[in-house]
């Protein structure tokens, strides 16, 4: 299961400006409804707000992976957003947020959710990732990215 496989080129954005963290997740949000991937933005837009007052989710390195279950997810589903101007997103530490993975999806999904949030931070944890989301162009540059930098992580047989 990659992360690729839930992120299509439509719900990958890209922003020069900086924005609030409500506005980020507001965005996110409304894509995802607009792409038929969740039944209602606003909805989604509260849980996630909901999981950031428990703890946020801006997990340093100018990343954040804002996540929560929703029944108006019907699919586990992730969204990008990368802003060049940064958002504040109470990372911890302290850094404004520039790449944005939002992961929504049915309560019954728990197992697929906690992968994806697995993989994205082992990702995180080879700086040729973040190059590589810094250096796409357009949504379709990302998702190749994204897709060899995923492979590479698979184990190889022997």
């Amino acid at each position: 299961m990659l992360i690729c496989d839930h992120l299509r080129a439509e719900n990958v954005l890209f922003q020069t400006e900086g924005a609030s963290k409500l506005a980020a997740l507001r965005t996110l949000t409304e894509q995802l409804a607009h792409s038929g991937d969740i039944r209602d933005a606003e909805a989604c837009l509260e849980v996630l707000l909901a999981r950031e007052k428990l703890m946020t989710t801006g997990v340093g390195k100018g990343v954040a992976l804002p996540h929560a279950f929703s029944p108006e997810a019907p699919q586990t589903v992730v969204a990008y957003l990368r802003s060049e101007g940064g958002v504040d997103f109470d990372a911890i530490d302290e850094k404004p947020v520039h790449h944005i993975f939002c992961i929504l999806g049915p309560p019954s999904a728990e197992g697929r959710h906690l992968k994806i949030l697995a993989r994205l931070a082992r990702l995180l944890n080879h700086a040729d990732f973040l190059a590589a989301l810094h250096a796409a162009s357009s949504a379709e540059d990302l998702l190749a990215a994204l897709r060899s930098q995923e492979e590479a992580l698979q184990p190889h047989p022997s």
